[in-house]
């Protein structure tokens, strides 16, 4: 889950999201932004400051390979199954058989579907990627946090120069 507290009026703002294991807290403060990174086994925290941030964002999608190869080895196997009981009289397996591979291939496909991550960047001048989860829960609130994120980057740097 991802949560923004705080409003724009001088308080830090902070979002966390959580997956499995892993939970990250992006904290925006007056100059810099805090990374705190934690799953089972350690915590690492970062303190990135506005001047390292550059504006690229980089919006990525990630599907499971091996999962992917496991699908279409059973939809290939299901057909194949299902082409030799319609081409030959003789089917060369029972009809169990390739109910219980049609059965493991949707539900392979779903799980796919299921698994797949959208993850966004942000990217700093010495090329470093932060990385966040672009929805979870949603991508309206991550969207709002790096609007937020920018005004914010943008604020400081304004009044840095003038």
């Amino acid at each position: 889950m991802s949560y923004i507290w705080g409003k724009n009026t001088g308080m830090s703002t902070v979002l966390r999201q959580r997956n499995i294991f892993v939970t990250k807290v992006f904290e925006i403060t007056t100059k810099s932004l805090k990374v705190k990174n934690s799953n089972l086994f350690k915590s690492i925290e970062h303190d990135f400051s506005f001047e390292e941030m550059t504006d690229k964002i980089i919006n990525k999608r990630f599907i499971s390979m091996p999962l992917v190869c496991l699908t279409i080895i059973f939809a290939l196997l299901s057909f194949k199954e299902f082409i030799s009981i319609y081409i030959s009289d003789k089917p060369t397996i029972p009809l169990d058989y390739l109910a219980a591979y049609l059965f493991i291939t949707i539900v392979l496909v779903a799980i796919t579907f299921l698994k797949k991550t959208e993850i966004t960047y942000l990217v700093l001048t010495n090329g470093i990627r932060i990385e966040l989860y672009s929805n979870k829960p949603s991508k309206f609130i991550v969207n709002d946090f790096l609007a937020l994120l920018q005004s914010e980057k943008s604020t400081y740097l304004t009044k840095k120069i003038v």
